[in-house]
């Protein structure tokens, strides 16, 4: 096998457990050190730093300029994609590890105080916030067509809610909690669960269409990385 070499690196003080987004010539990701880099993807240089504190395990998410992202200090974010500098923020009421989704001008992230919040993304102002009942890990996903936002959370529910106002609309209870990101296929949303089990649910209903659960052992392991769909094939790790 021919080895590749390295075109660059860029190293940080703590573990970086963000995952890098990028956009034209820049990658945005974030550190446990509480600061979040631009770097040029052409060469890893250094654009910016911005320290918002705590841990950031949150993802960013770019936007028109703007990069979205939430901290351990329970804080969300937005940046200026250009220099770093803060455009807003606003405090949930505990830790933020979710990644950002955003749709229609609303910026959607849940935060370990149990709640998923819709925020206008031009000010941060609250359009709405809904208590899931425990933390919320997982990062939600959009069916804007459908105006669905789907998350799941430590009650152990994928819950679905109305992206414009926040209305319930269904719930689906699994074993365990449900820490990984809905991916949206067709008809279908499919999502793993601590429980080790995989489920495609019809996305308008919460119907279960399929569960599969791999076993090991005596024990199931809990899935916790999201899934990826390619064609009709559902690929995740557990």
């Amino acid at each position: 096998m021919k080895i590749k070499k390295l075109s660059w690196k860029f190293e940080v003080s703590k573990p970086i457990e963000s995952t890098a987004t990028l956009t034209n010539d820049t990658i945005y990701f974030g550190a446990d050190n509480g600061k979040v880099y631009a770097l040029n993807t052409r060469d890893g240089s250094k654009l910016w730093e911005k320290e918002i504190g705590g841990k950031v395990k949150s993802s960013p998410t770019y936007v028109d300029g703007t990069v979205y992202v939430g901290s351990t200090n329970g804080v969300i974010f937005a940046l200026n994609g250009n220099d770093g500098s803060q455009i807003w923020n606003y405090t949930t009421g505990d830790q933020v590890v979710a990644s950002p989704n955003y749709g229609n001008g609303k910026v959607y992230i849940g935060s370990l105080d149990g709640t998923i919040y819709s925020l206008n993304g031009s000010d941060g102002s609250l359009a709405w916030k809904y208590d899931l009942g425990n933390k919320v890990n997982s990062s939600a996903s959009l069916d804007l067509r459908n105006n669905n936002l789907y998350v799941g959370s430590d009650s152990d529910n994928l819950t679905c809610l109305d992206t414009r106002d926040g209305t319930f609309k269904w719930a689906y209870k699994t074993g365990e909690d449900v820490r990984t990101t809905p991916a949206i296929y067709e008809d279908k949303v499919v999502f793993g669960s601590n429980d080790g089990t995989q489920y495609i649910l019809n996305k308008y209903t919460g119907n279960p269409e399929l569960t599969y659960n791999p076993g090991i052992y005596l024990f199931n392991s809990p899935i916790t990385s999201s899934s990826v769909i390619y064609g009709d094939v559902i690929f995740f790790c557990r």
